[in-house]
């Protein structure tokens, strides 16, 4: 199965499946991204980590925006889920990223995708969540 199939089937997880060139990452709607981890490690372009259900619709919100725009609520709703202030999800559970959003905005969602880019001002890693109120 190739990284589209994977999204079209509605799950994939692309950082247990990289290879070397970095050659097959796309953004949310398919599309190859230019600039891979591994040749800008501190400038690469947002890519696919995990899809599922996602439809072109969808609202997105930036992992630092959250923080951003309520760094109280961000640390309260980071120690409910995971116990610990995180600003960073490489490891995070789709699920758990789900309740996340749902406490922060105040209402259920499902969470239909999640990108990783970096932050081309600082270097250091965002996420990109997707979802719709459930």
């Amino acid at each position: 199965m190739d990284f589209m199939d994977a999204l079209v089937d509605g799950f994939v997880e692309v950082q247990n499946q990289l290879e070397p060139d970095y050659g097959y990452l796309c953004d949310i709607r398919g599309n190859p991204t230019k600039r891979h981890p591994m040749s800008y490690p501190y400038s690469y372009d947002a890519y696919v980590i995990w899809a599922k259900e996602y439809k072109e619709n969808d609202d997105a919100v930036y992992s630092d925006r959250l923080y951003q725009w309520d760094s109280e609520k961000y640390d309260r709703c980071c120690m409910e889920v995971w116990n610990d202030r995180r600003q960073v999800f490489n490891r995070s559970n789709p699920k758990d990223i789900q309740k996340f959003l749902s406490l922060y905005f105040g209402e259920t969602v499902k969470l239909t995708g999640i990108e990783k880019g970096c932050n081309v001002s600082t270097g250091c890693p965002y996420w990109v969540f997707y979802y719709r109120a459930e």
